[in-house]
């Protein structure tokens, strides 16, 4: 298998981020922008307004001046209060939208098109189970989150500048306890990060056991074999593991949130402290007592704004390494041009062809020599577990010799191209698989309007289903898979 890129830096993950969100919906972007403004705006002319009120008062202003003064502000801080709602109203119903909707097509479409091989190796099966885990999480709100951290870094700046100009002691007082809670919240994110893998490994087989207690296709054997104890036993262990790994979680996450407390109450109360000195000496007015004490409350809410933000980025972050990380997983197979497909009967050599399945300690054919010639027919019989599937896939080029080689026509089947590969050949596995389409539609593998009605009439009848197919109300138009589809049929594997 080829190197799997397992890195990506924060700044890519939001360059990616942001040209997804421009691809989708170029509005939603321009409202982002918009809103990082209004947020940082807002509020702060809701702390100015007390500070106008009582420099009004106390400088005697006309009647007039008064209502004009405060009625402009008031005006102002409607208008941006209904332009900043709307905003997030749109931008978070649209970024939820992309992580709910387009997230599952992205990864669906990738377990189609991906090498057969890399679906049978459990490390890009834990890689699924992350990506998958992605979906409805803040990684697809990254466009965001990054505007929530600029508005929090934009209303931290204004708001230091506003304070520092009481008392130069006050800011770096509210720096110095804004280092300790981001110091806690990088070790809380540290220990997430070193358990992530645990929780995946175990959602993941809690999903699996979950899908084989509803599956249909096993409810017979379950309820014969006295099965359902033994997995609600395995159930039982698993909850337990999720319980202790989660909290882990919760017990440093409680840990940050008691250390932030403590910090926001000594940070304030010297802060306060310091402002009513400066009142009752003199060097402060009232007015700029009332802006002050109302902004040295809002910074407090400002440096946890820009540690949460910060937190949820790196979260967010992660999430998205995890996603875009098996999104990339490359091809081993040639998805690129290579020699023309084989149109007649070609002669097939296998030379020294050994084969291993992912991680597995043995092979499951050892040192296969064998020519099938142009028109040849052959029977291929083995005990169970001989390896007679996996010959037929290791030809078909599913899976890829773990040494040696297989020649189509004298060409190493690795130079075609995986996907004209796969048409050379036609074949029905053991496995029984119909998909919810109707049964021309499951006969043609096409849309009903690339099927070709008369081929599928003559394949029903040299496999004696025509009849049948026939006395169905809808013919060969009838849908499958009742489980999904009122009015339609599940017929028998056989």
């Amino acid at each position: 298998m080829r190197k799997i890129k397992t890195h990506y830096t924060l700044f890519s993950n939001i360059k990616y981020s942001l040209k997804a969100a421009w691809k989708d919906n170029p509005k939603t972007l321009f409202l982002t922008a918009l809103g990082t403004i209004l947020r940082i705006a807002s509020p702060f002319i809701v702390i100015l307004l007390p500070k106008l009120v009582i420099d009004l008062i106390t400088k005697d202003a006309s009647p007039s001046e008064f209502y004009f003064t405060i009625g402009i502000a008031a005006a102002l801080l409607s208008i941006i209060l209904f332009l900043e709602g709307y905003a997030a109203y749109v931008i978070d119903d649209s970024y939820r939208m992309y992580s709910s909707r387009r997230f599952p097509l992205q990864i669906y479409s990738k377990q189609t098109e991906m090498d057969y091989e890399q679906m049978l190796d459990p490390q890009i099966k834990q890689m699924e189970n992350k990506a998958m885990a992605a979906i409805g999480t803040e990684a697809g709100m990254i466009p965001s989150i990054v505007s929530r951290v600029i508005t929090q870094t934009g209303g931290l700046v204004l708001y230091g500048t506003v304070i520092s100009a009481a008392h130069w002691l006050i800011f770096p007082l509210l720096a110095l306890t804004a280092v300790v809670n981001i110091l806690m919240l990088r070790r809380y994110d540290t220990y997430v990060a070193s358990v992530r893998g645990d929780i995946s490994k175990t959602r993941s087989q809690l999903t699996y056991i979950g899908e084989a207690m509803s599956d249909s296709e096993l409810a017979k054997d379950l309820r014969l074999y006295s099965l359902p104890e033994l997995l609600k036993e395995n159930m039982g262990m698993l909850f337990s593991r999720f319980r202790k790994e989660h909290s882990g979680v919760a017990r440093r996450n409680m840990q940050t949130s008691l250390v932030g407390a403590l910090t926001i109450l000594l940070r304030d109360g010297a802060a306060y402290g310091l402002l009513v000195y400066m009142l009752f000496n003199n060097r402060l007015t009232l007015g700029n007592f009332t802006l002050m004490f109302a902004a040295i409350s809002s910074f407090s809410g400002w440096v946890q704004g820009v540690i949460n933000s910060c937190g949820e980025l790196r979260r967010a972050h992660v999430i998205m390494s995890d996603f875009r990380e098996y999104l990339d997983l490359p091809s081993n197979m040639n998805t690129d041009a290579g020699p023309p497909a084989c149109n007649t009967s070609p002669e097939i050599t296998l030379e020294n062809v050994c084969y291993a399945y992912p991680n597995a300690e043995s092979t499951v054919l050892d040192n296969i020599s064998l020519t099938i010639k142009a028109g040849e027919r052959l029977a291929v019989v083995g005990v169970n577990g001989a390896g007679k599937t996996t010959l037929i896939m290791l030809i078909c080029g599913l899976i890829k010799p773990t040494s040696g080689t297989i020649r189509l026509n004298g060409v190493d089947i690795t130079a075609f191209n995986r996907d004209q590969y796969y048409e050379m050949f036609s074949v029905v596995f053991q496995e029984i698989f119909e998909l919810n389409l109707t049964i021309a539609g499951n006969i043609s593998q096409k849309s009903m309007e690339e099927t070709d009605r008369e081929r599928v009439t003559k394949c029903l009848e040299r496999s004696g289903l025509l009849d049948k197919v026939n006395s169905l109300p809808s013919g060969m138009d009838t849908m499958l898979l009742r489980e999904l589809e009122c009015g339609a049929i599940t017929i028998s594997g056989g």
